[in-house]
């Protein structure tokens, strides 16, 4: 019983660091881009 509790609840914390994981590097990723286009524009302007 013990047992499948551990796993699901290790299964399930290691999908949560997946998922984040992910959405911190598409945070970093926008946020690159972000920089990258208000540079262009200051050049522009």
């Amino acid at each position: 019983m013990w047992d499948i509790l551990r796993i699901s609840f290790e299964s399930y914390t290691q999908n949560v660091r997946f998922q984040f994981n992910q959405h911190y590097v598409l945070f970093i990723f926008y946020f690159i881009l972000l920089i990258k286009g208000a540079h262009q524009m200051f050049i522009c302007f």
